[in-house]
């Protein structure tokens, strides 16, 4: 997965996340609001990136938490196989 170009988080966070929602086909079409679950699903993964970067010794917090969660499917890949994006 390569990051997607969206417009800057700090301006619009609620946009951005219905953007990126959209943008990897979690929304219908014509669907405007994040379900619950997605909801949920999406802080989970907000409150991991916040830990991880709370963790970061040094350098860019943002590279710390890339290199972890780029490191997890790294190696989900090799103990699973191929996987589809």
């Amino acid at each position: 997965m390569t990051d997607s170009p969206m417009q800057e988080p700090a301006a619009a966070p609620g946009q951005a996340l219905l953007d990126l929602a959209s943008q990897h086909g979690l929304l219908g079409p014509g669907e405007t609001e994040i379900g619950d679950a997605l909801w949920a699903y999406t802080m989970g993964v907000v409150s991991l990136c916040a830990r991880l970067a709370d963790l970061s010794d040094g350098g860019s917090p943002g590279d710390g938490v890339r290199a972890a969660l780029l490191d997890y499917r790294t190696r989900q890949a090799r103990t699973s196989g191929p996987q589809s994006s």
